[in-house]
This record gives C-alpha cells, sequence and structure tokens, in this order.
C-alpha cells in the first residue's frame, strides 16, 4: 500500500493553501492512506528528523513502508497523483 505522509505546520501559510488540493486528493485516491504530520508536535520529533524534513509542506510518498518520492512546496492535485503513481 502507498502512504503519503504530509509534513505541514499550522502557521504556514502555504500549508493552509494546500488543504482544499488534499481533500480533493484524498477523495479521488482512496487506495492512498494519508498522514498529516503537524512538525511543531513533540511528538513528531523523530519522524522529522528521520525524513531529514527541512521545510513545509513536504510531500514524502511510502510504497512497502519505502521511500519512493518526495516533494517540497505548494503542489497541485496533477502534481500530488504524479509523486504516487
Amino acid at each position: 500500500m502507498k502512504k503519503l505522509m504530509h509534513f505541514t505546520a499550522t502557521w504556514c501559510l502555504p500549508c493552509k493553501q494546500m488543504k482544499p488540493i488534499i481533500e480533493e486528493f484524498r477523495f479521488s485516491n482512496k487506495d492512498v492512506e494519508y498522514h498529516n504530520i503537524d512538525v511543531d508536535l513533540p511528538e513528531n520529533e523523530e519522524l522529522i528528523k528521520d525524513f531529514e524534513i527541512r521545510g513545509v509542506p513536504t510531500f514524502i510518498v511510502l510504497t512497502d513502508n519505502q521511500v519512493t518520492n518526495r516533494h517540497t512546496g505548494l503542489a497541485n492535485k496533477d502534481k500530488l497523483e504524479s509523486l504516487v503513481n
């Protein structure tokens, strides 16, 4: 199964702009497991370190728990779909 890891922050304007795009992506890609990870929460520090997150929004695609794609910055639905396909 593919997973889309979305690293975000509440204070991040581009992250806020991604919200409707993410909703549309999730609606049309139900086979992709989605994880929203707030970089400001202490419990996410290990993930941030492991995936070397340096900016938000960052999207990481895992296939069989291996990183297969990565993108940092704004993305439209087509870009997100190209990351997971």
